[in-house]
């Protein structure tokens, strides 16, 4: 198996918080499981279980019975803060790598990943995700459009990132009081607030677009629907983390802007619908997403997690 180093100098805790994909999962471990990695670097795989019912022991067990050196907690309650949480409280490396239980590395993911913290001296590196689409997908879904997620030169500096490709060195975290904060644990958001925590706290969160992963894309994701509550809950999610109005001139140009935005996008989205579906799904996602901006203003918030 990949993971099997001698002279063993520094180690990498893997942490993945799951929830009802026991297929998908098992998928993922069998390619960390084939792992190229650096010289003198172990690996261990911590699966948090998220699902009351214990939906990953099953192929967790299987992993760690084929040799994959892997530990398997349970988080019962309802809260992927309190699930990533728990798998980093429970890492013990210099080294925390993130990847999502629908996704699957390259067999050189972590050693990319790797080589890139380490030649930028950065404190935290991400990875592009490209999603995979099932045959048999509707004709209109795009991944290329959809799914294509952030393209920027290997080195680039971030301000901010998510816990689906990530690697990281656990010293950063050490003094930190809240690792992700349960309270974006229903409605997602908890990795944009903690890493943008750690880059305003110092932290250098740099870009490597040679460590990418595959993503999974479900039958419930290839949906209009789908598509667009997502990009509301984005965008409210970036407004509450990232948006500071230092005053109320700030505020009320904010404002306009975003509803400028989301009367030309509404526009777009019924011009293009009829033409080109995909195109008019962006469009009503753009308008969604700035939508979700301005609704917080008030105190509704989209639990995409809080749901079944």
């Amino acid at each position: 198996m990949g993971l099997k180093m001698s002279e063993k100098t520094s180690h990498i805790d893997i942490c993945i918080a799951s929830y009802k994909r026991p297929q998908l999962l098992a998928k993922l471990l069998a390619s960390l499981a084939a792992q190229t990695l650096p010289e003198g670097v172990s690996v261990g795989v911590i699966v948090v279980d998220n699902d009351p019912a214990g939906t990953a022991r099953e192929p967790v067990e299987k992993a760690f019975a084929a040799g994959l050196p892997i530990r398997y907690f349970m988080q019962p309650k309802k809260n992927i803060a309190l699930t990533r949480n728990m798998g980093v409280a429970n890492a013990v490396g210099e080294y925390i790598a993130f990847i999502d239980d629908d996704e699957y590395a390259e067999p050189d993911w972590l050693k990319i990943c790797y080589e890139t913290l380490n030649k930028y001296q950065a404190d935290v590196v991400f990875g592009p995700v490209i999603g995979v689409l099932p045959e048999g997908a509707p004709k209109w879904i795009n991944a290329e459009i959809f799914f294509k997620g952030v393209r920027l030169p290997t080195g680039a500096e971030l301000l901010r990132g998510a816990t689906n490709n990530t690697l990281l060195r656990s010293s950063i975290i050490s003094a930190q009081q809240v690792f992700f904060d349960p309270k974006y644990g229903l409605t997602g958001g908890e990795d944009t607030d903690f890493f943008q925590r750690l880059q305003r706290g110092g932290a250098k969160l740099s870009w490597c677009k040679e460590a990418a992963v595959r993503d999974i894309v479900t039958a419930d994701r290839m949906t209009a629907g789908w598509l667009i509550r997502r990009a509301f809950r984005s965008g409210q999610m970036f407004a509450e983390i990232c948006v500071k109005h230092t005053n109320w001139f700030s505020w009320v140009r904010w404002l306009v802007y975003r509803f400028c935005l989301v009367v030309l996008a509404l526009i777009g989205g019924v011009l293009s619908w009829p033409i080109k579906r995909n195109w008019g799904v962006k469009c009503f996602q753009k308008a969604a997403s700035n939508i979700g901006q301005v609704s917080t203003l008030f105190r509704y918030r989209y639990d995409e997690y809080g749901k079944g």
